[in-house]
């Protein structure tokens, strides 16, 4: 019953497995012949349920705190008897986010990143000239890791990046708020030679403080998500024993 084979991996993560059990099928009467289709069906998908667990559990070994979004990326399209192939992926649907498998490709083979929705809000309001940004000294990170929502808002909004009604309703919030110093402010630096935008940077009294520095170049990642791995290491520890016993199952029911 050895064997699996790799269908239509792309750049997207998805990739398909079938069982080799032509060997088997040959060995068995006729009426055992009838129980492999379904064994091998629910050992292909039992194995699939294994490999998106092993990927999961390698997200959350490699990367910082995880998003659920993420994790909940990986996804398993069930194996048929019409078509007996399980195939594993990552999503490539995000309604108005980014799909997971745009940042999470960089993370695979390593390489520069595309841009993320805030950098693409930040070049759309004119703040960024089109640049990436990578967050300062003075950014406030959520249990992710990721750029506080609430401080993204209320920073773009300082800058006006949500025009002039959005920026006045900004400021009436904080003067409402308590403990918000009134010369509490987000502005965008600039180079003297030549006015390219910088980064945002927050003033508060007297201290300035970088909140994200913008650069030219994408940011660039080393190779550390290694989907492939552990995706063929899950296969090859689980493939082979569940059809051993799906296929048990199978002829003990065939037999009553």
């Amino acid at each position: 019953m050895r064997g699996f084979v790799f269908l239509g991996q792309s750049m997207m993560f998805t990739f398909g497995i079938k069982a080799d059990t032509k060997g088997l099928t040959r060995a068995l009467a006729d009426f055992q012949r009838k129980q492999v289709p379904f064994a091998t069906v629910t050992a292909l998908n039992a194995t699939g349920h294994e490999v998106v667990r092993a990927l999961r559990h390698e997200m959350k070994r490699v990367f910082d705190r995880p998003t659920e979004f993420t994790l909940n990326s990986l996804y398993l399209k069930p194996a048929r008897k019409s078509d007996m192939t399980a195939w594993i992926g990552v999503r490539e649907f995000a309604g108005k986010g980014t799909p997971a498998w745009k940042y999470l490709e960089p993370q695979r083979t390593g390489g520069p990143r595309q841009q993320k929705r805030f950098e693409r809000a930040l070049s759309a309001s004119g703040i960024s000239g089109g640049r990436f940004a990578v967050p300062g000294k003075g950014a406030q990170l959520d249990s992710y890791g990721n750029l506080n929502k609430g401080q993204f808002v209320k920073m773009l909004s300082s800058v006006k990046a949500f025009g002039q009604q959005g920026y006045l309703a900004n400021r009436n919030q904080q003067r409402k708020s308590k403990g918000v110093r009134r010369n509490e402010a987000y502005f965008v630096a600039r180079d003297k030679r030549d006015d390219k935008p910088l980064g945002i940077y927050q003033r508060n009294g007297d201290a300035v403080t970088p909140v994200l520095l913008f650069t030219k170049k994408a940011p660039s990642y080393r190779a550390r998500f290694f989907f492939d791995k552990v995706a063929v290491a899950a296969i090859e520890q689980h493939l082979e024993p569940m059809l051993e016993r799906s296929l048990a199952l199978a002829l003990r029911t065939a037999r009553r």
